[in-house]
């Protein structure tokens, strides 16, 4: 009895002891588990944060890079929550760079894992980005609306003071900038409240500017004028720039509306200020949006090729197995070795059938990248018209003010300096346009007559004021026996000389630039010139020579004094090379440089310019009438302000519709035509006119790239164009050969 009971005894202890051991290996395992899982949550939760203190630095083709491994990971392990974060993420990445359809496809992902979540925040975040989408970019205000809609229901189950302001506000704004002044009201008075709680001096500014249009609208001049003043108030405490001018803008036309002329001209040279304040800012983030949307071309591109690499990695490694197999099978028995061969040989033409195909889609690939380029092109086009139209603006109205003498000699240096600053944005946008047509082989030489001589001089006048800041001295000095009037394409060696020059007045100070015509050989219809430019600045290093004439390429990146864009030297040598020449480069440091090429040119011996061309406006001027078609109002100023001082009669309209209109009742000699109009673009109305008046001249006057529209304008009844912002020598040439209805010469 004793020895059962020691047995079941023993047997028990066992038992116990066994069954010990197996909860603490599953408590063992449950908290290894556990730290684990917590280990993968930080792991992502470092790689969703890293995506988005990319994306907050424009550096988008990292962000991307990173949001791929964020839902790989997640993908593995379940998380409807960091999949929410990092779709949204991507969803902004596109938003950025204005691919709205792709940022609407994005956050739709982020909405569905967010709800798989439930969390609700997100959902209301992700909702109040949908309504962005729609209202700024697919332009769909009514979806836009019922998305902020949702959000705000959202932000009110959190209870979050700030998720509830930022919708609200949003829905006011909207009905704002759609004149549903009524609707907005609720809003507007709901986010007032909330405001003082959660909101920052932009989102209080807003606010107040928002309140301030609102009562504008409502004809309540002292509320609306008090939201204006405290709007201002706050944007000039916190050096909110961009707010203000818009505040200043608003309260311009307020003012402008009561009759209080005076108070609305002050406030619009505010809001110029204000405005003028942030132009470089606004233009650097415009530059590093640009950089990020090639990169995130660049990205996708890379990706989608990499997809088909790993696809046809995957269709030859599975083909390899099946073959192995079946020569494997095929050593062993001749029957099986002889259908091996008879597989083989339908695989290859499976194989032909493939290679077809595939060659079907590198074409696809090959125009797809093609519209890539284009869509390259076209962006850079459209931030150039953008960027002349207000350029036309500034340009001309200072030329017309530096006409005038009754200034101090202070003020006058003010405006030389603004005329710099203009000069100095349009050659960049030349720059870039410039780049563009030579890497797409655009660019094609032009035959003109031109004074060779003049042309040196009034390049060296016009680096006059950018020398006198850095004390440097310019000289000019031209070889006699050089003929004066030459035939060639006198824009682009400007362009050529003008950069040469900037780039040397940059590198020297208190020293001297020289520009130098030397005649190489002369025969009896050709002239070879060598054209010298030379400073003794700082001067060039063996080893960087060749790097600086790269795109972008620039020496001493860490001395602000020496920014610039890197395009202007890579410019000058394609163009050289277009001249069918190239360029020589002389320098050591501390001695200065001497850059220097030679160009062939023809001639005519004892051709001459036509002096008289430059009374012309003003023997014409007198008798000829100008209709001026344009919608800009301060192009519309400069325009009529430089044909009136010679002697032009003006009649200016807003649009195309308005120039029908006017055409129809009264005769004009002359007709200048902006493109780019609302209602009615100056291609339409040039084409009704031409339905009843075929004899006067239209011209077009545009910001854009003449060889985008040459061929357009001729099929709409245009008879010739002006590039904005214009030489004043050139825009009265192209006015007096079609009054004259001949060929002027150049």
């Amino acid at each position: 009895m004793r020895q059962i009971f020691h047995i079941i005894v023993c047997y028990t202890f066992r038992m116990l002891r066994t069954y010990i051991c197996y909860i603490f290996y599953i408590i063992c395992c449950s908290w290894m588990n556990a730290q684990n899982i917590d280990h993968r949550s930080k792991i992502l939760d470092s790689l969703t944060r890293a995506s988005e203190e990319a994306q907050l630095k424009y550096r988008l083709k990292e962000s991307f890079e990173i949001a791929n491994k964020v839902i790989e990971r997640a993908s593995e392990q379940g998380r409807s929550d960091y999949l929410a974060r990092i779709y949204n993420v991507i969803g902004i990445n596109y938003e950025i760079i204005l691919d709205y359809p792709s940022a609407e496809k994005n956050y739709q992902k982020a909405l569905y894992h967010a709800e798989q979540d439930k969390n609700t925040r997100l959902i209301g975040w992700v909702y109040n980005n949908l309504g962005n989408v729609y209202t700024d970019g697919l332009k769909n205000n009514d979806k836009g609306l019922e998305y902020y809609q949702k959000s705000l229901q959202k932000a009110k189950e959190v209870n979050d003071s700030l998720d509830i302001l930022t919708p609200i506000i949003n829905i006011g704004w909207t009905y704002i900038d759609n004149k549903k002044y009524e609707n907005a009201y609720p809003y507007l008075k709901e986010a007032y409240v909330y405001i003082d709680k959660v909101g920052d001096k932009s989102s209080k500014l807003q606010i107040s500017y928002l309140l301030g249009k609102y009562y504008s609208y409502k004809r309540e001049d002292k509320k609306a004028e008090n939201y204006f003043k405290k709007a201002i108030s706050i944007g000039t405490e916190d050096d909110l720039y961009l707010d203000l001018a818009e505040v200043y803008k608003a309260s311009s036309d307020h003012y402008k509306n009561k009759g209080e002329l005076i108070k609305a001209f002050n406030d619009l040279e505010m809001h110029n200020l204000f405005k003028n304040k942030v132009f470089d800012e606004d233009r650097l983030k415009q530059l590093e949006v640009a950089k990020a949307r090639f990169d995130a071309d660049e990205y996708r591109r890379d990706l989608e090729l990499a997809e088909k690499e790993r696809e046809a990695q995957n269709r030859v490694l599975k083909k390899s197995k099946q073959l192995a197999l079946f020569t494997g099978i095929g050593v062993l028995v001749l029957f099986i070795l002889l259908m091996l061969l008879l597989a083989s040989i339908k695989h290859i033409k499976h194989i032909n059938k493939e290679l077809e195909l595939q060659n079907i889609q590198l074409e696809v690939a090959k125009e797809e990248a093609e519209k890539l380029s284009n869509v390259k092109s076209q962006f850079i086009s459209t931030v150039s018209h953008e960027l002349r139209t207000p350029l036309y603006g500034v340009v001309g109205l200072t030329s017309l003010l530096l006409e005038e003498s009754k200034f101090t000699n202070k003020e006058y240096q003010y405006l030389k300096s603004l005329k710099f600053s203009g000069d100095y944005l349009l050659n960049l946008i030349n720059d870039v346009l410039q780049l563009s047509k030579i890497e797409s082989n655009k660019v094609v030489l032009e035959k003109t007559k031109f004074n060779i001589k003049q042309l040196g001089k009034n390049i060296i006048n016009s680096f006059g004021f950018q020398a006198e800041q850095k004390e440097n001295v310019l000289t000019y000095h031209f070889d006699d026996s050089i003929p004066i009037i030459v035939h060639g394409d006198s824009v682009r060696l400007s362009q050529i000389l003008i950069n040469l020059i900037g780039n040397a007045i940059k590198f020297t100070t208190r020293g001297e630039i020289s520009l130098h015509m030397k005649l190489v050989s002369k025969a009896s219809s050709k002239a070879k010139i060598e054209f010298l430019i030379k400073d003794n600045g700082k001067g060039i290093s063996k080893e960087d020579q060749e790097q600086i004439f790269e795109n972008f390429a620039q020496l001493d990146r860490g001395n602000n004094e020496y920014q610039g864009t890197g395009l202007g030297l890579s410019i000058v040598r394609k163009l050289v090379e277009i001249f069918d020449s190239s360029i020589a480069l002389n320098s050591e440091p501390g001695k200065g440089s001497c850059f220097s090429f030679v160009v062939n040119f023809d001639f005519v011996e004892g051709e001459t310019m036509d002096d008289a061309l430059e009374e012309l406006p003003y023997i014409l001027g007198a008798k000829n009438r100008v209709l001026i078609v344009e919608d800009n109002k301060i192009n519309q100023i400069v325009t009529q302000s430089i044909l009136q001082k010679a002697k032009f009669n003006c009649t200016v309209v807003g649009n195309g519709e308005e120039a029908v209109d006017v055409l129809k009742k009264d005769h004009f000699d002359l007709v200048l035509m902006d493109l780019n109009m609302p209602k009615m673009n100056g291609m339409e109305a040039s084409r009704l006119i031409r339905e009843f008046n075929l004899e006067v001249p239209i011209i077009a006057l545009t910001a854009l790239q003449i060889d985008e529209i040459e061929s357009n304008i001729y099929e709409h009844g245009i008879n010739d164009i002006i590039n904005k912002p214009y030489d004043k020598h050139e825009f009265f040439q192209i006015i007096i050969k079609n009054l004259n209805n001949k060929s002027i010469p150049s």
